[in-house]
């Protein structure tokens, strides 16, 4: 098919080589890359959220407030003008004294949450 001296079939030869070789470095790095992105992700001692750490209402700031589920940036301000002007509360319950507080947020919230 081709006519190619001994010496031109070597050449293609190690030029193919390379190229192969290539390519399975390639492929590898990307499979390393993948599998380092998901152990690097996963870590045992991590394990999900922990729920012992609750925010303090009494000293939250706006952003961790509003880390609660149904609180944004409106509530939380109200909170925050509610103690200011009021003081510390001395209970959670004392939250539905903030307009946009009732009974249902309150218990959507409470266990999130310490005074």
């Amino acid at each position: 098919m081709f006519n190619l001296e001994k010496r031109e079939k070597l050449i293609l030869l190690v030029i193919i080589t390379i190229l192969v070789l290539g390519l399975i470095v390639r492929l590898y790095q990307k499979q390393s890359v993948s599998v380092n992105l998901i152990e690097s992700s996963f870590t045992p001692e991590a394990g999900p959220k922990d729920l012992s750490t609750k925010i303090n209402i009494n000293e939250a700031d706006e952003a961790a407030l509003m880390s609660l589920k149904g609180v944004g940036p409106a509530l939380a301000k109200r909170i925050i003008d509610h103690r200011t002007k009021n003081g510390r509360f001395s209970s959670i319950e004392e939250l539905k004294e903030v307009k946009g507080i009732g009974e249902k947020l309150l218990n959507r919230i409470k266990d999130e949450i310490e005074a």
